[in-house]
């Protein structure tokens, strides 16, 4: 005869343990049901949880991707599906805000920075966006505003220091403007729109310097 090599009181230990582990168990699963969960719900919770996780992920970079060739109206659908799962998507708001932008209905593309700034206040791409917004509807100062907000949060942010530069240009600041894409050359080096922009202030500074001595040799 084979003899256990547990002892009694080791046995009597086990059999407690899987009693009271069985207690808890059921205990859970009667509370589950009370609050209206049950077991299969839960286990499937976080398997449901990750696949929608994944397709978000996915109906982004879909619509990014579209964002990139230009093909705005497409790019919504994709972020509408992202925003009916998920309204506070960050990513979802800003690029649906750039592809209204895209296709020139500024007003709608400011609701939607609007709308990324009341989740996220200190965001500077959103901040740096709306600026632009209010710089293609023509109001270069307000413009200056959100990009002077976004500087705050971001005093290197290669974009609000471009379009601030542009916006200064487009008041005739041109003395600022050449300051601001100099900044932006600091900031990104390789900046080719802040490349041309500074060339275009060059120019306008020379033709008011020509101008000027023009006016003095009267």
């Amino acid at each position: 005869m084979i003899k256990s090599n547990k002892d009694p009181f080791q046995r009597i230990q086990l059999s407690l343990f899987v009693f009271v582990l069985g207690a808890i168990v059921y205990c859970s699963i009667i509370m589950l049901t009370m609050i209206g969960i049950s077991p299969i719900q839960l286990s499937t919770a976080t398997t449901t949880s990750n696949i929608t996780l994944d397709e978000v992920t996915s109906l982004n970079s879909k619509g990014m991707s579209l964002n990139s060739l230009g093909k705005f109206n497409e790019s919504i659908t994709y972020f509408d599906k992202v925003l009916s799962m998920d309204p506070k998507n960050i990513i979802a708001l800003i690029q649906k805000a750039n592809a209204f932008g895209g296709l020139g209905k500024y007003p709608e593309a400011i609701t939607y920075y609007d709308k990324v700034l009341a989740i996220d206040p200190r965001n500077a791409d959103a901040l740096d966006d709306k600026g632009v917004s209010y710089y293609h509807l023509g109001n270069y100062t307000k413009a200056i505003g959100f990009y002077d907000k976004a500087l705050v949060i971001d005093p290197n942010h290669a974009f609000a220091l471009y379009d601030k530069a542009n916006a200064l240009e487009a008041l005739g600041n041109f003395t600022q403007s050449l300051a601001y894409f100099d900044k932006a050359l600091a900031s990104d080096p390789k900046h080719v729109l802040a490349m041309i922009g500074k060339g275009y202030a060059l120019d306008n500074l020379g033709i008011i310097l020509k101008l000027l001595l023009t006016m003095t040799m009267l």
